[in-house]
């Protein structure tokens, strides 16, 4: 009886933990296939050195799922600093309304570079 007890124990566990998997799998698939297409440009972006600050671009889209537009724009555009001699890390958020000079395109709003060239454009605007 322990044993058959320890047996279903050990199977359920294991059927539990291939369907978490599988399901993390699909998710990442997902956000994969949801990314954007385009990629950076050589230069956009340099590797930090380890043990050194860091700045990650955070940009969020307002592209829906299913829906057919192309021309998604950036809703939410976030600056995290990460300094590993600091005790926090810091967020800067650009307002997506901020008129800047887009490289090659002009005066526009910020959040017009996401459409323009994507994540590589938006960063080299930023």
């Amino acid at each position: 009886m322990l044993l058959a007890g320890l047996l279903i124990s050990v199977l359920t566990g294991g059927a539990v933990a291939t369907a978490g998997l599988m399901q993390l799998n699909d998710l990442t698939n997902e956000f994969k296939s949801l990314s954007h297409e385009a990629p950076l440009r050589k230069g956009t972006v340099e590797q930090a050195a380890p043990g050194k600050p860091q700045t990650i671009l955070l940009v969020g889209s307002d592209h829906r799922y299913a829906d057919g537009k192309k021309d998604a724009r950036s809703d939410t555009m976030m600056l995290v600093r990460i300094d590993p001699k600091q005790s926090a890390i810091t967020v800067l958020s650009v307002p997506r309304d901020l008129a800047v000079e887009i490289p090659g395109r002009g005066l526009a709003k910020i959040n017009e570079s996401y459409t323009l060239g994507g994540l590589d454009l938006t960063a080299r605007t930023i």
